[in-house]
């Protein structure tokens, strides 16, 4: 079983993909990408019975894995499926994982369940690219990580909020308006601090701008914190075996991310954003801007 080391609580838009795709580049770190246990949960908000999940996979089988995952019912578990395939699990890993899960009694009903059924396919995943390390990004309460992996990291991208606004307006489908998204950059960066804090967590809030500028004396920090050795083959990540490159299922960022390192998206929003925009956004995040000096 490999040892969970790394885990990046995502924020839409700030750079955890990138990030996770330079550790998992690391020939000792196998990441995992969004493979959240509220997409086990299904739209009447109750959680998937194990066996229905089997079944569904069994039922949509077909030889391409890519299909395969395309035939589900749309919901949460396709969702999850797909993204699943982004760190290299098939649904045949899927399935395979589901009937050890069940027969040994476990239930997908508790967050503690979801919790166990993606640590363990996590840790398969680790296993079959032969790496002892594990992590991901996760949406989930990081105190119910911290209860569960004392001694793992915990990280959290920090971006200039303007080109996290900039790119949610731009890029995908995010409901968001310049007010909602500052209040919610604002109450996550400080919200991660107080975890830090409350539990004394190892971990903290990662710039995007240097890790973009400067990866090489980031990353060798990150990885003194973890206890490892620094990889050239991290900065070069577009070069390593990436399974989010063949299998993206529509990721945002799979395709920037398969040319390498670029600071195109550093001050984008000066040309993105609308005055009357920067206004809004800055009447509620101006203090956490001036805080991490993105204004002076």
């Amino acid at each position: 079983m490999a040892d969970f080391k790394f885990f990046i609580i995502p924020r839409s838009r700030t750079g955890g993909t990138l990030l996770a795709t330079m550790l998992n580049a690391h020939p000792e770190v196998s990441m995992g990408y969004e493979i959240y246990p509220d997409l086990l949960i299904g739209a009447d908000g109750n959680p998937f019975l194990s066996t229905e999940l089997i079944q569904r996979l069994d039922n949509s089988r077909t030889a391409d894995n890519e299909q395969w995952v395309k035939s589900l019912e749309i919901d949460n578990f396709r969702t999850f499926a797909s993204r699943a395939r982004r760190s290299g699990l098939e649904p045949q890993t899927l399935i395979d994982i589901l009937i050890q899960f069940d027969s040994e009694g476990n239930s997908l009903e508790l967050i503690s369940g979801r919790m166990d059924f993606i640590e363990a396919l996590l840790n398969r995943q680790a296993y079959e690219v032969n790496k002892p390390f594990v992590g991901g990004k996760m949406r989930v309460d990081p105190e119910i990580l911290f209860a569960r992996h004392p001694e793992a990291l915990y990280f959290m991208m920090l971006r200039d909020g303007r080109d996290v606004l900039d790119s949610r307006l731009r890029v995908g489908k995010f409901k968001t308006t310049p007010e909602s998204c500052a209040i919610e950059w604002s109450e996550d960066i400080v919200g991660f601090e107080n975890f830090l804090k409350k539990t004394g967590a190892k971990g903290c809030l990662v710039p995007y701008e240097k890790l973009v500028e400067n990866p090489e004396k980031v990353l060798f920090l990150i990885m003194e914190m973890a206890g490892l050795e620094f990889h050239p083959q991290m900065v070069d990540f577009a070069n390593a075996t990436q399974p989010l490159f063949n299998s993206s299922h529509g990721h945002l960022s799979s395709k920037q991310l398969s040319e390498g390192l670029s600071t195109t998206s550093i001050g984008r929003w000066k040309n993105g954003l609308s005055s009357q925009q920067l206004e809004e956004f800055m009447s509620v995040a101006a203090d956490q801007m001036i805080r991490f000096s993105y204004i002076l």
